[in-house]
């Protein structure tokens, strides 16, 4: 099974923070922090039903600037 994605993204348009999974917005915020955290609560959550979750948070340009992976994958 591959591992679902959660993205922290900045958009340009909206000047806003997005929080997505596997390409669909699920929440807007005022700051990447807030996307981060609200992010991370979610992967947390997904990794408690078996699923590898990978988590991708972008800088302001859409750089990566960090990535996490949850679940079995993490510790393979």
């Amino acid at each position: 099974m591959s591992a679902i994605e959660f993205h922290v993204l900045f958009d340009p348009n909206q000047g806003r923070w997005l929080m997505e999974e596997d390409g669909h917005a699920l929440a807007e915020f005022s700051t990447q922090q807030e996307a981060a955290e609200m992010s991370q609560t979610c992967c947390l959550a997904t990794e408690e039903t078996g699923a590898d979750v990978h988590l991708i948070i972008h800088a302001m340009d859409g750089a990566v600037a960090s990535d996490m992976i949850y679940g079995y994958g993490a510790r393979r």
